[in-house]
């Protein structure tokens, strides 16, 4: 099998980001390095090498713009390239911070706009009055310091 033919068969219409691969000749061997982008990587993969059962000769990653990737499969020596990607999160695994939590822009603590209180990020469980703590305040145009006009 031609090792160019290959990886280009299997990329088809996939944007590539970087490739890596490593071409060990025989069990034990040195082997070599081919990395890259495509256009980088493609002249040195021109070559045969015997993709059928015993020894394993390319293994190798291929990185997709998308955040996909490929990487060798293997089964008995036989070898081939195998598209990955991550599966879906499940329903309701990321939830999003409540609208009504903020990062001061004065002493860098979120703090509850409801109840001025500091969020729990320093074991106070919300105990500490944020304005006593740096004199900032959230208003209508976003963060300021006591005293400052709001307009």
């Amino acid at each position: 099998m031609n090792a160019k033919r290959e990886l280009l068969n299997h990329i088809a219409n996939r944007q590539v980001k970087y490739v890596q691969i490593n071409h060990e000749l025989d069990w034990g061997d040195s082997n070599t390095k081919i990395e890259g982008t495509l256009e980088e990587v493609l002249p040195r993969l021109d070559f045969d090498y015997d993709m059928g059962y015993g020894h394993q000769e390319l293994f190798g990653t291929i990185w997709y713009n998308d955040g996909s990737w490929s990487d060798r499969g293997e089964y008995d020596g036989g070898e081939w390239w195998q598209y990955q990607k991550c599966p879906p999160l499940p329903e309701g695994a990321i939830k999003e911070a409540p609208k009504n939590i903020k990062k001061c822009e004065g002493c860098g603590r979120l703090v509850n706009l409801d109840s001025g209180m500091v969020v729990a990020t320093d074991n106070s469980y919300g105990a500490l009055v944020h304005n006593s703590i740096c004199n900032y305040v959230y208003g209508r145009r976003g963060w300021r310091q006591l005293g400052a006009y709001d307009g």
